[in-house]
Parts: C-alpha cells; structure tokens; sequence
C-alpha cells in the first residue's frame, strides 16, 4: 500500500513536492477532521485524506499559488468532494448547507477568524452570481482563464475565435463586472 508521504515523495516537481509536502504537515489534521465531520467516520476520513493527496499529487494538477496557505482552499475543495463521492457511495443524503455549517464549525474549533472568512465567501458568491449574468461568450472567456486555468489561446479554440479577441472579450468581461460588483456595493453602502 501506498502512503500519502510516498505519494508526495513521487511527485517530479521539486517546488510542487515541497509546496504538497507543507500543505500535509500543516493541514493534514484539518483537513481530516473536516472529513471525519462529513462522513463521520474515522477511517474513511483517513482514506478521502489520502485520496485528496493522491489528487493533488497528479502530475496534470497544476498548483496555481505558491504557499501552502493559499492552496488549502484547494486541498478543502478536495476533500469536500470526496466527501459527497463517499457519502453518494453509501446512499446518503448531505444537504450542501450542512456542509458549510460544518466548515463553521470547524472554522470556529480552530480559531479562526470566522467573520472574515464568510464576508469571503459571500464576496464569492456575489461575484460567481455576476459571471453567471454575464452573456455566454464573456461567461465562457472568464470561466476558462480564471476558473479552469486555460491560455487565450485554448480559450480561442473552444469558441472559434482569435486569441486577441479573447483578451478583449476578457477586458469587457472584467469591466462589467467591477461595474456590477461597485453598483452592488453602492446599493450596500446606501441601505446601510
């Protein structure tokens, strides 16, 4: 059997394999209690751990920052998912808002700083609700380079268009959303 430091140690990339390695010294108990919260279950928590590792440890991840500290949101997503995928497995029911209380929770437990965290979070809400208004090709343009990490020049291909109007279709995307996002925030302030 394959444990999850041997899995780490196999990784080609030596800044990608120091950057896994900080993310399981740091945040492997979180993110197995996290799971254990989920599945209430320690050994299966113990398991999508690893599988979560065995993910990110894939040569066609791409770790987009730098830190540990930044790519926990990421090993959190992770372990998330498997969670629903385990919980699927067993025929059971999780509603997604139990899963945000529980990340709460568990915020709380460790002391962190909740109430930035969820003006985060609805920050993020607000903004992925904006992207869904968008029309299809900005929406497309802006998930594609953002969200999934494509190159212009990918983004182009999928649509049928040229790179360089990918860049323009971006710049109008941004645009509209920092005019949105400030409208909305103007409402904010004048109820406040």
């Amino acid at each position: 059997m394959i444990t999850t430091m041997m899995l780490i140690e196999s990784i080609s990339d030596p800044a990608k394999k120091n950057i896994v390695e900080d993310m399981y010294i740091k945040y492997s108990r979180i993110a197995k209690k996290i799971a254990c919260y989920y599945v209430n279950d320690i050994v299966a928590a113990q398991d999508i751990l690893h599988e979560a590792f065995r993910i990110i440890s894939e040569e066609s991840i791409i770790l987009r920052f730098t830190t540990a500290e930044e790519n926990f949101p990421l090993l959190k997503k992770i372990i998330r998912n498997e969670s629903f995928d385990y919980l699927k497995s067993r025929n059971r029911e999780v509603l997604i808002d139990e899963f945000e209380d529980i990340e709460l929770r568990i915020m709380k437990d460790r002391g962190i700083d909740i109430p930035d965290s969820i003006i985060k979070k609805e920050e993020m809400k607000i903004l992925m609700k904006e992207i869904n208004n968008l029309p299809y090709k900005q929406k497309s343009v802006i998930d594609g380079y953002y969200l999934n990490g494509h190159t212009d020049k990918q983004i182009g291909a999928y649509l049928k268009i040229t790179g360089d109007n990918v860049r323009k279709i971006k710049s109008r995307a941004r645009k509209m959303l920092k005019e949105s996002l400030t409208e909305k925030e103007g409402e904010k302030n004048d109820r406040n």
